[in-house]
């Protein structure tokens, strides 16, 4: 009986995470780039070399250039296309709901979980957050991954090098998305 009801909470977590990555990817680029969207957009040209990536950014962006160049690198994947551009925030968004419900997990080991993922799911601001090409779903997506690195730390009986690394790498990036991180 109880490892069937660990397959539903499990089958159930899933289903809420697949429902949140549908209604970030549902018209993820319905709506018109907003002007600092075309700001990041325009900075992280990738026919542009790095100091002129550089130099875009500070013209008048008040964010770290972090996003901007990973950005950079994601176009120069894929292509400069303002659609595809947008499917990079998607990304985070997505990684953010697969990991919220670990980081609630460690937090209250109960069904808690569910009901945190179903709220991140369905989330106005998670939603849209992930469809626009802005520095939010990147440092909604690392600011978690800071948390769950750091309850790890709290939650461990021996030292462990490794949640310590990864603890500092994260508080890193995110700082270097956003300074009031």
């Amino acid at each position: 009986m109880l490892r069937h009801l660990k397959l539903n909470k499990n089958f159930l977590y899933f289903f809420f995470v697949i429902i949140g990555i549908s209604t970030i990817f549902y018209q993820v680029n319905f709506e018109d780039y907003w002007i600092d969207e075309m700001q990041s957009f325009w900075i992280a040209d990738p026919k542009l070399s790095l100091s002129e990536t550089i130099q875009r950014h500070k013209i008048d962006y008040h964010t770290p250039i972090l996003f901007n160049l990973v950005l950079k690198y994601f176009l120069i994947l894929f292509n400069y296309n303002p659609e595809v551009a947008r499917y990079l925030p998607f990304i985070f968004g997505s990684l953010f709901l697969i990991i919220i419900g670990p980081i609630t997990y460690q937090v209250k080991k109960d069904n808690t979980f569910l009901f945190t993922t179903l709220i991140a799911c369905l989330s106005i601001y998670t939603i849209k957050y992930s469809q626009e090409v802005r520095p939010y779903s990147l440092l909604l997506l690392t600011s978690a991954l800071n948390i769950y690195f750091f309850l790890k730390l709290l939650n461990e009986i021996e030292n462990n090098k490794k949640n310590k690394i990864f603890y500092i790498i994260f508080s890193v990036i995110n700082y270097s998305t956003n300074p009031f991180s």
